[in-house]
């Protein structure tokens, strides 16, 4: 709130503000979106094809609908909790809308590159710190007392909770030199109350943490962002040749299809063409055989009146 505290306002997120209505034109256009690419490419190849991301998008377009449409038929105060669900579904679909733009993409996935790298490196880092926790507990725990650091730069800057008088107060105490946090006040301010000797503790680690390990891992970053970028080009030039070569499977079904198709119709029109010649052969047969047949009749007629003729003879 404007005070500085108070509850959260969720009166323009509300139904039927503004805001409200934006978000619900966005949630449109996403479930068009998503209505047209299934129509164009079919749904069954939509829900198979890039699986998580595209079933990802209907359930969340569908539960975020769901959602919105039950807000906007609420009656009365639509209760906060749906409010910000809407909201939190809206960021989320934003956050997948990184994927489609390049710096985004490449960052994710040279994060995800160095993550087993976070890993080693922080195991390492985990074993650096324990051990000059424990070194600095047994060397400088107590001893950062007020009336011993008067007149230093420790005691100006306020620095006593930075001290090793307990593990975890040491680890605070290391993270601060770590990030060059002021660290030649507090090495002073040790230095003050010990010996000017402990100056070779805070340096070693110094060395140690900022010089070789942050240095190695500095490293590993810009090697793994070459590998990572190369390896984006490969997969988008990959996935350019997997959609041409399933553009032209898809054109050569369809030119299958309808070569098909025409040779079916010409098997069609040639058994018709072969049957009509048929029939057409049966009738000129049949019309030619009937002549015949009466003359042949004719003439067993002919021949007997000549025997009868013959005998009465």
């Amino acid at each position: 709130s404007p005070s500085g505290g108070g509850k959260f306002r969720d009166f323009p997120l509300r139904p039927p503000s503004p805001w409200f209505k934006s978000l619900m034109a966005t949630s449109i256009f996403f479930a068009l979106a998503i209505l047209l690419e299934s129509v164009v490419i079919g749904p069954a190849r939509y829900w198979n094809r890039m699986q998580y991301r595209h079933r990802f998008d209907v359930l969340s377009i569908a539960l975020l609908m769901t959602t919105q449409l039950s807000a906007v038929a609420f009656t009365g105060r639509a209760p906060d909790w749906l409010v910000r669900t809407v909201l939190v579904m809206h960021i989320s679909r934003g956050i997948c809308l990184m994927q489609y733009i390049a710096a985004f993409r490449y960052l994710l996935a040279l994060l995800g590159r160095l993550l087993p790298v976070y890993y080693r490196l922080g195991l390492l880092l985990l074993m650096v710190f324990y051990i000059f926790a424990t070194i600095g507990e047994q060397v400088f725990g107590g001893r950062m007392q007020p009336e011993a650091l008067k007149a230093s730069g420790y005691a100006a800057a306020q620095y006593w909770p930075l001290n090793f008088d307990d593990f975890p107060s040491g680890l605070v105490t290391l993270f601060c030199i770590m990030v060059i946090n002021n660290w030649f006040v507090l090495a002073d301010g040790f230095m003050e109350v010990t010996t000017p000797y402990a100056a070779a503790f805070f340096v070693l680690f110094f060395v140690i943490v900022n010089l070789i390990v942050l240095n190695i891992l500095i490293a590993l970053i810009i090697d793994t962002s070459a590998v990572v970028r190369e390896e984006i080009v490969e997969d988008e030039q990959a996935e350019q040749v997997d959609e041409e070569a399933e553009d032209l499977d898809d054109a050569e079904e369809e030119k299958a299809f309808y070569q098909e198709g025409r040779e079916a119709l010409l098997q069609r029109l040639l058994l018709n063409e072969e049957h009509r010649s048929t029939s057409f052969n049966l009738n000129v047969l049949s019309k030619g055989s009937a002549p015949l047949q009466k003359v042949e009749s004719e003439s067993y007629t002919t021949s007997d009146s000549t025997s009868d003729s013959s005998l009465r003879t």
